[in-house]
């Protein structure tokens, strides 16, 4: 039952009729007695107070409140007004809370690339900032707007309950296949992922005592944000990505990273962009002409995209671009 039929039920299990006896010489009189009542199968059975408290499991100050609206001569119980009076001198003004809002949506937020099978909706603010700072900044807002600020358990609050956000990137970098439950693909994607790093592990030995091989892993990091600045007006602005392609190489006697630095400006993170990276990376390295290059990357399959593998090249350098 709900609230309301709950005091129905209450309100029709407890009679009132007026006092047999009453005593001459009380100071007050009791203007009213009452029965309380249960019903067993198709009988009303009549108990007193302690037991129709107990057996329904309520408290005194509820069956007082029924007795006192059967005394004013009420014939139904009045319904219930919680949440519905408009006596809360702290609650919060919706023109506040609008407010609030406005100023939290300000911060550009962005998807991660990582997990984004478990948290699709997910956004996620610059990793300089936190609550704490928003909150300072509210406030300055307020200051200059000749505006009172909400507290700041109400500023969290609303952040918590109206938004998706969090801060910096996700640390995990979960593979959607081991994350299923199906224990025969996971089974078959782990075996298929220790064969490719056994592979990776003898192309590394025999690009380390070959004259004439060289192998490469490439890969892009994370897209960094630039400026990295903890003022508070860049925390309002949207920054401009910085992109980074990796190249490790390994041959006999040598072991060298190599970088790759653009920003979005400069161009995408397409093919063309990872392809140029590479050519540079070539000639950069000094690789003599006629050489046999290994190449190893994680790529993502054009039949299961929600899968990745590691993928390598093998291919020997020309003699002319």
């Amino acid at each position: 039952m709900d609230e309301n039929s709950r005091n129905s039920y209450l309100f029709q299990a407890i009679t009132s009729y007026s006092p047999k006896v009453l005593c001459l010489g009380s100071a007050r009189h009791r203007k009213m007695s009452l029965y309380y009542s249960v019903v067993v199968g198709a009988r009303r059975i009549y108990v007193c107070k302690k037991a129709f408290v107990q057996l329904h499991q309520i408290t005194n100050s509820k069956v007082d409140h029924t007795r006192k609206q059967i005394t004013v001569g009420k014939t139904a119980p009045s319904p219930v007004r919680r949440g519905k009076h408009k006596n809360r001198p702290h609650r919060l003004d919706s023109a506040k809370v609008d407010d609030v809002k406005c100023h939290i949506q300000q911060f550009p937020a962005e998807m991660s690339h990582y997990s984004r099978n478990n948290n699709p909706n997910r956004q996620y603010l610059s990793p300089w900032l936190n609550i704490s700072m928003m909150y300072c900044l509210y406030k300055d807002s307020c200051r200059e707007r000749g505006v009172e600020p909400v507290s700041l358990p109400s500023y969290c609050f609303i952040f918590c309950n109206n938004f998706n956000l969090g801060f910096g990137t996700p640390k995990s970098d979960t593979c959607a296949v081991c994350d299923a439950s199906n224990k025969t693909a996971h089974t078959a994607h782990k075996q298929l992922a220790e064969q490719a790093f056994e592979a990776q592990k003898q192309d590394r030995l025999h690009a380390q005592f070959s004259d004439d091989t060289f192998m490469i892993i490439f890969d892009l990091q994370k897209t960094l944000p630039l400026p990295k600045l903890s003022t508070s007006i860049a925390f309002y602005l949207r920054q401009i990505w910085l992109y980074n392609l990796g190249i490790h190489l390994t041959c006999k006697d040598q072991s060298q990273p190599y970088f790759s630095i653009w920003t979005e400006a400069d161009g995408s993170r397409g093919c063309s962009e990872v392809a140029s990276c590479i050519l540079a990376f070539v000639d950069s390295a000094n690789i003599p002409h006629g050489s046999h290059l290994i190449a190893w990357s994680l790529v993502r399959q054009l039949l299961w995209p929600e899968q990745e593998f590691f993928h390598h090249w093998s291919l020997a350098v020309p003699g002319q671009k």
